[in-house]
């Protein structure tokens, strides 16, 4: 049986159900109205509102302020290894560098070394270890190679290597790029003695970026990691579900054993690179939020509404799924009830949990572009009363961020991955010169950006899953045309796949008795 056949012996099942409910629904809403006075349900508005002063939480990895300091455009214009080159550079010249610089000026100030600050950057499990070198070999090393710079206040440093062997370096300044990492010889009681000299911060750029990586990954909460995508590439990695307190042991004891401390670096950078893409949608999203804040007020409920269209916002079937229900004064209310039963009709398919916090405005958005706008710092649904079947996309929109970031869980990637991929072939093929190609590499809103934000794509890929795999065609589900909906079939397929899940582990629909079980 396909997915449609499935749902639609489902709907005539639950009908009869479904029509002796209609009559407690029914009388549901009219003890609700005279319970109720019209002021009562205006303030009920009003008080969810209210909720528009709480910030979403951000999702930033591990510590956003060292994010900040490292995170550039260019940083993403740059592929593979140069990539990594370009992020370790940027943690030595703005995280290391500073600390190793303020361990130097208290030293130099008050004569105390204090090297707190220093290994606050580095996981526990490292056993970072420097100490200040005021007499051998290894200070008139860095002297000699530090003299250009005619500095006699330069720290020295030794630094215990992984292999517990002793290199040293200046603090507070650097070495170039053909002298750090490299062994300089003097010559001591007649014999050569070999010293190993580094540069502070490209030395220990490779372990403050694996401590970033094992900070974040041991902070992740256990309800979050099969849906996190950096907790998804470490599993890869190690070929098992590890455990929070076996992170360490992996990347260190397993990346020796494959190919020495490298290995293990190796791993941490592409862990990283991972985190600097989770990081890089965190801010996108930021801006995509930020424009929706700046908009008009269409969220706030208007002022002097007609008695009529308020008693038909509290008595709408929408009050089953939503805590808050308005209608724009010119709204057609024998039109509403007919998108009423439209909605009810998709709900028999899923049975839609009630949104209590969440609001639905039917309302005009004229002069914001958009036939439908989800704010999810306020929880409000807006649907234009003159495009209905803009429900659905926003909808899904709603779904994703009340769910927890669907869009950004590690069940999703596949879509997001084949949709963005199919998006950009299909681009690529245009003339330069193509309106569309040029609007998609443009500065404009409806960019790249836009377009291949997760949660649009989440929101697109519904609407794909209700009209293309469930056949669904009403006023509040339309199919859409365009390069934005693509028709790749193999698209097609991970959309079934993952959204028949999606609602299976949501729990909006019941599997099947003789259905093998499957987790996202």
């Amino acid at each position: 049986m396909d997915t449609a056949d499935f749902y639609l012996e489902r709907f005539w099942r639950s009908e009869w159900d479904r029509y002796f409910s209609r009559a407690d629904i029914k009388t549901g809403a009219i003890q609700n109205e005279a319970k109720e006075s019209v002021q009562e349900y205006l303030h009920r508005g009003e008080v969810i509102e209210s909720c528009a002063r709480k910030k979403m939480s951000r999702r930033y990895c591990v510590n956003g302020d060292i994010f900040q300091k490292i995170f550039t455009k260019k940083a993403f214009e740059k592929e593979g290894r140069q990539k990594v080159l370009y992020l370790k550079a940027k943690v030595a010249d703005n995280v290391i560098r500073p600390a190793c610089s303020d361990i130097a000026k208290r030293y130099l100030e008050t004569g105390v070394f204090d090297a707190k600050g220093f290994y606050e950057l580095f996981d526990e499990s490292l056993d970072i270890n420097i100490c200040l070198e005021t007499e051998g070999y290894g200070r008139r090393l860095i002297h000699s190679l530090c003299r250009r710079h005619q500095n006699p206040d330069i720290c020295v440093v030794s630094v215990l290597m992984p292999n517990n062997e002793r290199a040293y370096a200046p603090l507070n300044d650097r070495l170039t790029a053909r002298q750090h990492g490299s062994g300089y010889y003097l010559k001591a009681h007649g014999k050569n003695t070999s010293q190993m000299v580094v540069d502070m911060g490209l030395y220990f750029a490779d372990y403050a970026i694996l401590s970033m990586v094992l900070k974040y990954l041991k902070g992740l909460p256990e309800e979050n990691r099969d849906e996190n995508r950096v907790w998804g590439l470490l599993k890869r990695m190690a070929g098992s579900s590890p455990n929070a307190e076996d992170i360490s042991g992996i990347l260190l004891m397993k990346g020796k054993l494959q190919g020495g401390m490298f290995h293990c670096m190796a791993w941490a950078q592409a862990l990283f690179l991972e985190m600097m893409e989770e990081y890089r949608k965190d801010k996108s999203r930021e801006v995509f939020l930020k424009e929706l804040s700046d908009r008009a007020k269409v969220w706030q409920t208007k002022k002097n509404i007609p008695d009529k269209i308020v008693k038909a916002m509290q008595k709408s079937g929408f009050n089953n799924f939503f805590g808050y229900v308005e209608f724009d004064e010119e709204t057609d209310l024998h039109s509403m009830a007919e998108i009423e039963k439209e909605w009810n009709a998709i709900d028999s398919l899923f049975h839609w949990k009630k949104r209590e916090e969440v609001s639905v405005r039917f309302r005009k958005l004229g002069n914001h572009h958009a036939t439908g706008l989800y704010f999810p710092a306020l929880k409000c649904l807006c649907v234009d009363i003159r495009s209905p079947s803009s429900m659905i996309h926003e909808y899904f929109h709603m779904l994703d961020f009340e769910e927890n970031d669907l869009s950004r869980g590690q069940s999703f990637y596949a879509c997001e991955i084949l949709y963005a991929e199919t998006l950009k072939e299909y681009m690529s093929g245009l003339p330069e010169t193509d309106p569309q190609r040029m609007q998609w590499e443009g500065k404009t809103k409806y960019n790249r950006s836009y377009y291949l934000e997760p949660t649009e794509i989440f929101a697109r890929c519904g609407e794909m899953y209700m009209t293309s795999i469930l056949k669904i065609d009403n006023s509040l589900c339309r199919p859409q045309k365009g390069f934005a909906y693509p028709e790749n079939p193999e698209l097609l397929s991970e959309i079934e796949r993952y959204f028949n899940r999606m609602f299976q582990k949501l729990h909006f629909i019941s599997k099947e008795e003789n259905e093998p079980e499957e987790t996202i």
